[in-house]
């Protein structure tokens, strides 16, 4: 999807996960509450929602911060989701293969 603006009305509203976020364990959190997008933000948090992109999307590289859970990952900026699908009614789009960060 891409790196999307965020402010405090959440463009995701339910926050899943804080602390050792990958992208693997927030599509899992977001897919195991029945969202259909998860947004990764300022390397430490995990935001789920059904719909996205409120406030606009930015150029990718403006989301730059490495994953706490994976630093080989990128989980958004300061006020700034790299956005995903979590796969519900489709195809996941983070194979549960590329993720080696960890799960909790």
């Amino acid at each position: 999807m891409g790196c999307y603006n965020d402010k405090v009305v959440r463009d995701l509203p339910f926050l899943a996960k804080i602390g050792l976020v990958t992208l693997n364990n927030c599509r899992q959190a977001c897919w195991r509450y029945g969202f259909k997008y998860f947004g990764v933000q300022n390397s430490n948090l995990c935001y789920c929602g059904d719909t996205y992109n409120k406030y606009g999307k930015v150029d990718d590289v403006r989301c730059q911060k490495r994953c706490l859970g994976n630093k080989a990952q990128i989980c958004g900026d300061l006020w700034l989701n790299n956005i995903y699908e979590t796969g519900i009614g489709g195809k996941p789009s983070i194979d549960k293969d590329t993720d080696s960060g960890a799960d909790t």
